[in-house]
């Protein structure tokens, strides 16, 4: 799922990007699209920039201002029910 069409994403690292688990969707606080929130490696909880891309089956999203995120285990069973980016 990607923000706007025809976006691509460099995931070469992925294997070393931050780990967001426990994470869940939300509307960016502006009302400009969805950021994530979770509980990264260290226990602290993060919020990401506005999300451009994010594949839940592939384990990755892609924000503003955070890069690359691997995406663990999510908040709720559907996450991306009903989002739109």
């Amino acid at each position: 799922m990607t923000r706007y069409p025809g976006q691509r994403f460099d995931l070469a690292h992925l294997d070393t990007a931050g780990l967001l688990d426990d994470w869940e969707l939300r509307p960016e606080r502006r009302g400009d699209g969805y950021v994530l929130h979770g509980v990264d490696e260290r226990g602290l909880q993060r919020e990401t920039g506005c999300v451009q891309g994010l594949d839940t089956d592939e384990g990755w999203a892609w924000a503003w201002g955070s890069g690359l995120v691997r995406l663990g285990t999510p908040r709720h069973a559907l996450p991306t029910a009903g989002v739109t980016l």
